[in-house]
């Protein structure tokens, strides 16, 4: 049995989650979802929880029960709060700057690295605090 299978997902009050069969469909602030599961595993909703149980004692159904429950979890976070991912950049003489559009890296290569942002995309740059 799955450790992460077992723990029921939280889903906050501004979320909507929508259970038929094994298509899930999640809708928040952030957006709408959708993923159907295999067979194997049978998803039910209580109260403001997402269980995830394996119908079947087969390798193949406990393995889905894990991930099912994960995806489901992903997708709530998803919709609710949406993607986020932090990038904190050390080392001597390694710094990132915001030149308009461009995120200028200097990471200890001859020359500096220009990335360009695409559409959408929020980036901040925080200076430590020493």
């Amino acid at each position: 049995m799955s450790r992460v299978g077992k723990i029921p997902v939280i889903i906050p009050a501004k979320v909507k989650v929508d259970i038929k069969n094994t298509t899930v469909s999640v809708e928040g602030p952030k957006g709408k979802v959708s993923r159907t599961f295999a067979p194997v595993v049978s998803i039910t909703q209580a109260d403001s929880k997402v269980s995830v149980a394996p119908l079947e004692d087969s390798r193949f159904s406990r393995a889905m029960f894990g991930t099912a429950r994960s995806v489901i979890a992903g997708m709530v976070k998803g919709a609710s709060d949406g993607f986020v991912k932090d990038l904190e950049i050390q080392g001597v003489g390694f710094k990132a700057a915001l030149k308009g559009k461009q995120l200028d890296l200097a990471l200890g290569y001859s020359h500096p690295i220009l990335f360009d942002i695409p559409e959408g995309i929020k980036i901040t740059v925080t200076l430590p605090l020493h």
